[in-house]
């Protein structure tokens, strides 16, 4: 480091000849008992800037910053703020070439959180009740949610006595792009209140999916979400010009998710990261991952699954809100700026979403500057906003939070033209550009809104499963289990 002991220090990277530079990546020094380097900036040899948010202490995790490749003889990364009584401490400071994807980190000593999804044949169908038997709403009595299936699925269902079932799923088409939401399957409840479906499945998408069972009279249709061992491998679709981008981050979730709620010593935050501290929002708690609360795992390491439950037996509400379920989040940045942001990028999330009135899953990006400093401006981005009651619609959006702010631009569809949500998988991706900020999904540009404030910062991306979203929950159908699976999360420049 060179100059003061506290803000104002420096380091720098020279090349003999201009070289493209698309991100860098920043390692903590040592700390007494916190992050030393609260924030930074780098600057170009063009003069031009990008925000760093703080580093954490030796054996903490990167601060890892993309931009827009750039033409560079140095690159000098500067001490904004320090931790009060602290000296600034950098342990490693390094750039990456356009074109190269810098190195995810693995932690040591985290706990990590892994699942393999469980065969239907254990799923026990409770004996006839009356809590179940000539219901109006349809209920599942089994497979639970997320256990496995083979070429064919024996699902139980509960309903009013001798209504007429029809099951429905999204078919992949036979290079696993494309498809459509056909009906494979029917029944009709019994005298006894239930009907067992035998479920044809080799056409469905291999790992998690879901079917749709509907009856006459039903208040609301059925989904149940299994993981299918057999079935067509389907894949994404990326905008096209992401073939001329560097990739930046990538997750396809194949090792076990580590997470703490600031992210201290994980790859992701399980709560949403705020200046000093984490936050949270909904009517389900995003609580810190457990064996127990499997609110977040990685699924036959392949797939995250977040997951939507009751609380335990004995579990309260830590904020004493009154919230009785657990939700779940991902973010890629930690309390204090730390881990992941990208200015001007694309982000992107393959994901199979749940159904239900009340769930609220959503992929989506805040500016970095928030985490590290009292701003009057706030930058929220949302990929997309999906609410259970309608798995034929979305929502995209942008806010501008603070004074002197625009507000926001909110573009909600009860049709967004793209096969049920809560079907088949979809790809949604944003990308913000100096201009404008334009919505994907499956790499079909969907929505362009301008006004973003905080445009030039970098922004970190969330994942999350929560609850409301200002619907009532009508979760009973499934005991108040959803999962939202996420395939992979990537970040362009």
């Amino acid at each position: 480091m060179a100059g003061r002991p506290g803000a104002g220090q420096w380091l720098r990277i020279e090349w003999p000849e201009r070289v493209r530079v698309a991100s860098v990546q920043l390692f903590g020094g040592a700390a007494n008992a916190e992050t030393s380097v609260r924030s930074g900036l780098l600057r170009f040899d063009d003069g031009s800037t990008v925000l760093v948010g703080g580093l954490e202490p030796s054996g903490g995790a990167p601060t890892t910053v993309a931009f827009t490749p750039r033409s560079t003889r140095s690159v000098r990364f500067t001490v904004t703020a320090i931790a009060a009584g602290s000296s600034a401490s950098v342990a490693r400071f390094t750039a990456y070439a356009a074109g190269t994807t810098p190195p995810q980190w693995s932690p040591s000593g985290t706990p990590s959180f892994a699942t393999t999804a469980k065969p239907a044949s254990a799923c026990a169908v409770p004996a006839r009740s009356a809590a179940t038997a000539g219901t109006p709403a349809l209920k599942l009595l089994c497979p639970s949610p997320g256990f496995s299936v083979g070429a064919a699925a024996t699902v139980v269902v509960a309903g009013p006595s001798g209504a007429a079932l029809s099951v429905s799923a999204f078919l992949p088409g036979d290079d696993g792009r494309g498809g459509t939401v056909r009906q494979i399957a029917s029944g009709t409840i019994s005298g006894t209140g239930r009907a067992t479906l035998r479920v044809p499945m080799t056409k469905l998408a291999h790992g998690p999916t879901a079917v749709r069972v509907t009856a006459v009279g039903a208040a609301r249709p059925l989904y149940v979400q299994v993981v299918n061992r057999s079935g067509v491998a389907a894949r994404g679709s990326s905008p096209a010009f992401t073939k001329n981008m560097t990739l930046a981050y990538s997750d396809d979730f194949a090792s076990p998710v580590t997470a703490t709620r600031s992210g201290a010593g994980a790859r992701y935050a399980s709560a949403k990261p705020v200046l000093g501290g984490s936050d949270e929002f909904g009517e389900a708690i995003f609580a810190q991952p457990t064996k127990d609360t499997g609110n977040l795992t990685t699924l036959n390491d392949d797939w995250l699954r977040i997951r939507t439950a009751p609380l335990a037996p004995g579990k309260s509400d830590p904020n004493r809100w009154g919230r009785t379920s657990t939700g779940g989040m991902i973010s890629s940045a930690h309390t204090g700026g730390s881990g992941f942001s990208a200015q001007y990028g694309y982000f992107e999330a393959r994901m199979l979403a749940p159904a239900g009135e009340g769930t609220w899953p959503a992929f989506w990006m805040l500016s970095e500057s928030n985490l590290v400093e009292k701003v009057s401006a706030v930058g929220e981005v949302d990929a997309v906003e999906l609410y259970g009651t309608n798995p034929a619609g979305s929502c995209q959006s942008q806010h501008n939070y603070g004074k002197h702010t625009d507000g926001s631009a909110v573009r909600c569809s009860g049709q967004n033209g793209f096969a049920d949500w809560a079907l088949a998988w979809h790809t949604y991706g944003v990308r913000i550009t100096p201009s404008a900020t334009v919505y994907y999904i499956d790499g079909t540009p969907t929505t362009t809104i301008k006004g973003l404030v905080k445009r030039s910062d970098p922004y970190f991306f969330m994942i999350n499963l929560a609850l409301g979203g200002g619907w009532p929950i009508h979760l009973s159908g499934t005991n108040g289990v959803a999962d939202l699976y996420v395939d992979s999360v990537k970040v362009y420049v």
